[in-house]
């Protein structure tokens, strides 16, 4: 049977030009019914509008009534429709966001194995390939040819050692006018990079060989030759800008700070191996159980006093770094430095071990002083009397954390004396933080000061926290002397709050 819709459809339409297929009676039926359809709604309308002064308000009553229900629909099922995509597309922008941050640290941590697999393959390749094409360029350069050929090679081999030249003269230059932000220590190990001065002999080690091409005998070499001219020239040009990528690299600050604690660090886990290897050319004899003080490592230091002058400078270093960016108001790197300290303080507690002695109140001790942590510490107070006296009060914030920090980082001595429940090392950095403290309430700064007692209140919970709670008395009496500020000047009641709310201000005594 066929659709009646579409009969009726021709039907409307009029008559068709085509075959017509005769209708049956279903079919008849249902155009006569859709014909009286179509003349009611024709009827229908031909009456509104022969009538519209009666018809107006109903009419505008029931289109008001239509678009009040259109607008509600809109506002519920738009706003479900519009949320549903804008999740959609936040879904989509996550996914984004995602991929791209993959692939940039995997191109972050691959991208030099890529280049060195790429500049090292591509020209393997394209050596292997060369006699490829040797018959058709030998075939082109003719003797006459050949001669330009090798002249053209012999002046581009000469050009580039000279470029090569002037780009290094340009790149000291720009190391040498930077030097004033370096500190001394520093000019001979970033002016003897070795990576910066292989660079340039690789440059001009391919230059020429580049003008060594032009002396290839004869055309059957002209494939290689012309392979070897492209690579050594690109290489060179990447090398330049590796060169260039490089002592900018150096100059900057943060390297130069990486550089001085890798460097220490890596000096102090030298001399602890040594340590441990010559352990057995040192023998002591003891009756009963072992000591569990390292007698043999302790003895090797004191043979040798200067394990620890690589440790000194770089501390010096990192406090140059840290004062001259802090009079730059460069907080960032100052406070890199000084972090740098704390990790270097780290190294050498690490390094030194079970050879810590603590000190005895009747006898006097010479090992019980520790020369490399006095330096430190008298640096961070010189610097710390310095930026209060310029009224710095980031850098004076930077200088009283990084003592709060050393005050934590020498709770982890170990002075392996049996019957010794001290810390004083630890209680030694916290002195110097509470003298730093006590420096600034002449300054009227209460911020300041606030954190100060802040710091000093998290060096008191650390001696709680490795079961020393005698240990913080000290600094706990120091809070509460630092909270009677409040009481003779109002604008030190901050610091007085401060005080109170610490939980080491419960132990004053």
């Amino acid at each position: 049977m066929r659709n009646p819709l579409k009969l009726w459809w021709r039907h409307i339409r009029g008559p068709w030009t085509g075959y017509r297929v005769p209708a049956t009676p279903f079919e008849n039926y249902v155009i006569g019914r859709s014909k009286l359809f179509f003349l009611k709604s024709r009827y229908r309308l031909h009456n509104w509008l022969k009538a519209p002064p009666l018809l107006a308000p109903r009419l505008r009553t029931t289109v008001k009534r239509k678009a009040r229900r259109s607008q509600r629909l809109l506002r519920v099922r738009g706003k479900k429709a519009f949320d549903g995509a804008r999740r959609h597309l936040a879904q989509v922008d996550r996914r984004l966001i995602r991929l791209r941050y993959e692939m940039q640290s995997r191109v972050a941590r691959r991208s030099r194995a890529i280049i060195s697999a790429v500049m090292i393959v591509a020209p393997v390749v394209s050596f292997w390939l060369a006699p490829t094409w040797q018959d058709a360029v030998g075939a082109y350069f003719n003797p006459e040819r050949f001669a330009v050929l090798r002249s053209l090679l012999s002046s581009t081999g000469g050009a580039l050692v000279g470029a090569t030249a002037i780009g290094f003269s340009v790149v000291m230059v720009a190391v040498q006018l930077n030097f004033a932000r370096m500190p001394h220590g520093l000019f001979r190990r970033l002016t003897s990079d070795p990576r910066l001065l292989g660079a340039f002999a690789a440059t001009f080690l391919l230059g020429i060989g580049v003008s060594a091409l032009s002396l290839m005998p004869d055309a059957s070499w002209v494939a290689l030759a012309l392979t070897a001219a492209a690579w050594g020239t690109l290489l060179i040009l990447y090398l330049f800008l590796y060169g260039y990528w490089r002592a900018l690299h150096l100059l900057n600050p943060a390297v130069q700070l990486g550089f001085i604690s890798e460097d220490a660090q890596k000096d102090l886990q030298r001399w602890s191996r040594r340590a441990e290897r010559l352990a057995p050319l040192l023998p002591f004899r003891h009756d009963g159980a072992p000591p569990k003080l390292d007698l043999r490592r302790l003895a090797f230091y004191k043979a040798n006093p200067q394990w620890t002058v690589q440790a000194k400078r770089a501390v010096a270093h990192a406090i140059s770094f840290a004062r001259r960016y802090a009079e730059q108001n460069d907080f960032e790197v100052s406070g890199l430095a000084l972090r740098i300290i704390v990790a270097i303080n780290l190294s050498y507690i690490a390094a030194k071990g079970k050879t810590f002695v603590a000190s005895n109140p009747i006898f006097d001790i010479p090992d019980a002083s520790d020369a490399f942590i006095n330096d430190a510490l008298e640096h961070l107070r010189r610097l710390a009397r310095i930026s209060t006296s310029r009224q710095s009060e980031e850098g004076t914030r930077q200088v009283l954390a990084t003592m709060a920090a050393l005050a934590q980082v020498y709770l982890a001595i170990d002075y392996s004396a049996p019957g010794i429940e001290t810390k004083e090392h630890s209680q030694l950095a916290a002195s110097y933080l509470t003298g730093a403290v006590e420096a600034i309430l002449p300054t009227n700064s209460p911020d300041l000061i606030m954190e100060g007692v802040r710091l000093i209140g998290s060096s008191a919970r650390g001696f709680l926290a490795v079961e020393h709670p005698k240990e913080m008395t000290t600094l706990a009496s120091k809070i509460g002397a630092l909270s009677i500020m409040g009481v003779v000047k109002p604008e030190y009641r901050p610091v007085t709050l401060t005080a109170m709310c610490d939980p080491a201000s419960d132990h004053v005594v």
